[in-house]
């Protein structure tokens, strides 16, 4: 269930669709990057950054039914993240 889940969060190309690529110098907004992931996935995920980076995104489902053959529900974020709302570096991978 977990692996359909994230199967199903292109992540990288809910931002790509609205332009934002990583890029070692550009900023975004947490609205913009919002923005690009509500379009696409249809909820607000939470955002956390570390040094001013986005780090990692939190999406989040009920499960209705049982857990072998429930299905996932989502949601909006239940709480905010860390990140700031100006000033975001979406950083390519690192290697």
């Amino acid at each position: 269930m977990a692996t359909d889940a994230f199967r199903s969060l292109p992540t990288y190309q809910f931002l790509a669709s609205a332009g934002i690529k990583p890029n070692k110098t550009k900023t975004y907004s947490l609205d913009q990057l919002l923005s690009a992931i509500k379009s696409a996935h249809g909820f607000l995920p939470a955002l956390s950054c570390k040094n001013g980076a986005l780090n990692s995104i939190s999406y989040y489902f009920n499960l209705q039914g049982t857990v072998m053959s429930g299905t996932l529900v989502p949601f909006d974020t239940p709480k905010r993240g860390t990140c700031p709302k100006t000033g975001i570096k979406y950083l390519p991978k690192a290697n």
